[in-house]
Formats: C-alpha cells, sequence, structure tokens
C-alpha cells in the first residue's frame, strides 16, 4: 500500500541459500519491463493506492528491448501542454498507430487513443503523476511513459 505518491525501491538487503551469481529481477506486470536488482534498486514513481500483484520478484529477464523496440520508442514524443490539458503526441516516422490508451500506475484507462499518422492532440484532464502512454503500431507495441508536473 502506498500512502503518499513519490519514488518507491526495491532491492535486496540478503541472499539466503541462493547463488549469489544468480541474477534477479523486478518484473513490472502493468508495463511488462523487468529490472535487474542485483547491484541496484528497482525504483519507479507511485501515486497513492494499492498495487497488489503489480511487481513480481522473477529469476529470468522476460523480454529484453530488441533494437527494432529501441527504434520505435524513440521515434514517438509526447508532450503534455498544461495550458490546454491536452496530450500531444508526435510520430517522428512514417509509423501508423491505429488506436491506444493511456494508463495510469495502478493499470486503471484513463482514456483511448484514436488511430492517427504523424500528430494527435489528445484532451486529457488528469492529475500530477506518472502514466504510460500504449500506442498499437503495425509494428508493435509502444510503451512510453509521461510524468506530469
Amino acid at each position: 500500500i502506498v500512502k503518499k505518491a513519490g519514488i518507491i525501491k526495491i532491492k535486496i538487503d540478503k541472499l539466503e541459500h541462493i547463488d549469489t551469481n544468480k541474477k534477479l529481477y523486478i518484473k513490472d506486470s502493468l508495463t511488462e519491463e523487468t529490472f535487474e536488482i542485483n547491484n541496484a534498486p528497482f525504483e519507479t514513481f507511485l501515486e497513492p493506492g494499492t498495487y497488489k500483484d503489480r511487481f513480481k520478484l522473477v529469476f529470468q529477464s522476460t523480454k529484453a528491448l530488441s533494437i527494432t523496440d529501441v527504434e520505435l520508442t524513440n521515434k514517438v514524443s509526447v508532450i503534455f501542454k498544461t495550458e490546454i490539458s491536452s496530450l500531444e503526441i508526435y510520430l517522428n516516422d512514417a509509423t501508423y498507430v491505429s488506436g491506444g490508451t493511456v494508463i495510469n500506475l495502478m493499470g486503471q484507462k484513463i482514456t483511448t487513443i484514436e488511430a492517427f499518422e504523424k500528430h494527435i492532440s489528445v484532451p486529457i484532464h488528469v492529475s500530477t503523476g506518472a502514466y504510460i502512454i500504449q500506442l498499437n503500431t503495425e509494428k508493435g507495441l509502444i510503451n512510453k511513459k509521461i510524468i506530469i508536473n
């Protein structure tokens, strides 16, 4: 249970009955990303709430980002314009987005995103915090994280 918005850390304090060379990871079930925690803690920003079953300790990285995933993610820019309460999503190449979703860090759907080609403005009224923008493209799913202050 998170009572106050902020950065949380998950780390290894001590290992017992396990090979110290064994890699340990935290898997974020919302973003499907894994983070190695052997040498550094996993950190993320969370809003107040209960996060049951969101984070799991796993013993292998379930998905490494391929070069294509990194290239796709780098070809999307997301900006929140406070003065008009709008997410501005720009594609930096010819990728077509068939739709998408804005999700808060508790996994709740905030709004949907219509299909677009180069740019879209998505009116959105949200409080400060971190959000995940999921975009469905012909080249795969893109997840972008944005923090709104």
